[in-house]
């Protein structure tokens, strides 16, 4: 069972991890 839900946590937070980045760039850029 978590080695279904462990790849699924691991890209979410991935994606998580990507947002916040892009985030914080944006907003260091402006």
């Amino acid at each position: 069972m978590e080695l279904c839900i462990l790849p699924r946590q691991a890209a979410l937070i991935a994606i998580n991890c990507g947002l916040y980045a892009a985030f914080r760039m944006a907003s260091a850029n402006s």
